[in-house]
């Protein structure tokens, strides 16, 4: 395996060297305007939820270089090298999964949860993992006249799942997902060698140039994965309640949340009786279904808060509460902040992120 991340590593110092003789050309050298629309397959390719606050579509969002790279399953890469050209929130809502981010030049802060966040390229470039146990919302603030070049890695936990070979590979990665968190480290060599050159490979239809992109950046995931095992702490701390598995019961139930407000409903949707569904419940998960149902509604709460721009009456009837202030007063004690709070944090307000000056502790866990 070592011999063949050498050839590897060997194969990819020779190519940047041909790019930077002139022999070969990627990505794009002249500066191009991108509008809203250019970006769209990347929330298509995430299958994410969201949208863009404060966008003025007559102008472009950004001037230069665009790549999203989308591959069957739940894996995604896109690369930027461009300067942002309006004052912008991004909000997306993320699927359980792991993003890698790579900052090569200019700043980029994000709130993900309840906690702001700042990347950059200073002191030194660092990989910046995002690790997501549940659906949770995240906001990208974009500055204008910044200049950022960026690669981003997004693994959904559903196409990790499917390449585990046996119990240990599925403990290992239960273990990565057993609470929401951000962790940064500075990669090796290697790594930011492999990254760089993914930085700046180009949007392609050819049939080869894609199986090739697409093996570089599961090579580089492998990396980054391994490395994140060791850039976690031993012990972490969880905020709220997080449950470590996804089954289909927990699926069905999260779906039936957006219809049925109460157990015995939800109970009777899945043709078993509440006490069955408490019971199955509490045994597989240690958990009751009503706590599990109130987190699931509150889930959605904040993405009607934060997307669909519904008041905070609007959204406590939507979630089945028949009082504004009971609804407040929940969402304050799972997430720790009111629902005005939740959205001034993803609309945008810029407040004391949390700097990447190394690996984030425990207490820095979302």
């Amino acid at each position: 395996m070592i011999i063949i991340y050498d050839i590897t590593l060997v194969w990819y110092v020779a190519y940047l060297m041909a790019i930077s003789n002139g022999q070969i050309t990627m990505g794009l050298r002249h500066a191009n305007e991108i509008f809203e629309s250019e970006l769209q397959p990347l929330q298509r390719a995430f299958r994410f939820a969201g949208g863009i606050h404060g966008l003025n579509k007559q102008e472009p969002i950004m001037s230069g270089q665009f790549c999203c790279h989308s591959f069957p399953g739940g894996l995604s890469m896109h690369a930027t090298k461009a300067i942002e050209r309006q004052d912008l929130v991004n909000a997306t809502e993320l699927p359980p999964g792991l993003s890698f981010n790579f900052v090569f030049k200019g700043e980029i802060e994000f709130t993900f949860g309840n906690s702001r966040y700042r990347m950059s390229d200073q002191p030194r470039v660092k990989c910046t993992a995002i690790v997501n146990s549940s659906h949770e919302l995240m906001s990208r603030l974009s500055c204008k006249d910044m200049q950022v070049h960026k690669l981003n890695i997004f693994v959904e936990k559903s196409w990790l799942e499917r390449r585990c070979g046996s119990i240990e590979d599925e403990k290992r990665l239960e273990s990565l997902f057993a609470s929401r968190s951000v962790y940064s480290w500075v990669p090796s060599a290697r790594t930011l060698a492999k990254a760089r050159f993914l930085l700046n490979v180009e949007q392609s239809t050819c049939f080869e140039q894609k199986l090739q992109t697409e093996y570089l950046t599961i090579n580089l995931l492998a990396e980054c994965i391994e490395q994140l095992h060791r850039a976690r702490p031993e012990e972490q701390s969880e905020s709220g309640t997080h449950f470590q598995s996804d089954s289909a019961l927990k699926f069905h139930i999260r779906q039936l949340t957006q219809e049925y407000h109460t157990v015995g409903d939800i109970a009777a949707a899945l043709n078993m009786s509440e006490r069955t569904l408490q019971r199955k419940f509490q045994a597989n998960y240690h958990c009751s279904a009503s706590t599990y149902i109130k987190q699931c509604k509150l889930e959605r709460a904040k993405t009607a808060l934060v997307f669909e721009g519904k008041s905070i009456g609007e959204t406590a009837y939507m979630v089945g509460y028949r009082h504004a202030n009971n609804f407040m007063i929940a969402f304050k004690k799972q997430f720790g902040m009111t629902p005005l709070e939740f959205v001034k944090l993803h609309r945008g307000a810029r407040h004391n992120p949390m700097e990447f000056n190394g690996t984030l502790n425990a207490k820095n866990s979302v």
